[in-house]
């Protein structure tokens, strides 16, 4: 009997451990499949944000793009027009080495000194208008980038906080 005893006894005991191992398997095998969906779903949150920060990012290049495409051609607007004036200069500069050369040939010696001059003066008045032509062309196109890439440098910080880091800095945590 007492054999008997021990023998149901033990029986018992370790059934009751087979049901609680049984229960914790259970237990860890949900846990388990938690950990895995909730796995997932961050998986696919992280995908969705890093498909929105591809196409965000997309968008601004394509921005930029278009606005150095507009810079550009503010710059060649600008040389067009210094280009213009120069050749506005270079032609009264050359009509007025004619009309020099022309009062020298009636005036003689003393008139091709004075013509001299005045091509001279022509020529420094050229130079110095090419000069301010594409120094303005040069300053134009300077303020036009600034604008332009100042605020594409702030929508770039803009949507990498919002929505690459989620509207957190982490510059500022840091």
């Amino acid at each position: 009997e007492k054999a008997q005893g021990a023998k149901e006894g033990a029986y018992e005991k370790a059934q009751g451990a087979k049901e609680s191992a049984g229960s914790i398997k259970d237990s860890a095998y949900e846990k388990a499949q938690g950990a895995k969906e909730s796995a997932g779903s961050i998986k696919d949150k992280a995908y969705e944000k890093a498909q929105g920060a591809k196409e965000g990012a997309g968008y601004l290049k394509d921005k930029a793009y278009e606005k150095a495409q507009g810079a550009k051609e503010s710059a060649d607007e600008g040389k067009e027009e210094a280009m213009k004036k120069v050749k506005e200069t270079k032609e009264k500069t050359l009509e007025a080495a004619e009309a020099a050369k022309e009062k020298a040939k009636e005036e003689g010696g003393e008139g091709l000194e004075w013509a001299k001059e005045k091509v001279k003066q022509g020529y420094e008045t050229t130079k110095q208008k090419a000069k301010e032509g594409l120094e303005s062309a040069k300053e134009a196109v300077g303020n036009k980038y600034e604008e332009v890439s100042a605020q594409h440098k702030q929508k770039a910080n803009d949507f990498k906080e919002d929505v690459v880091l989620g509207g957190r800095s982490w510059d500022r945590e840091l």
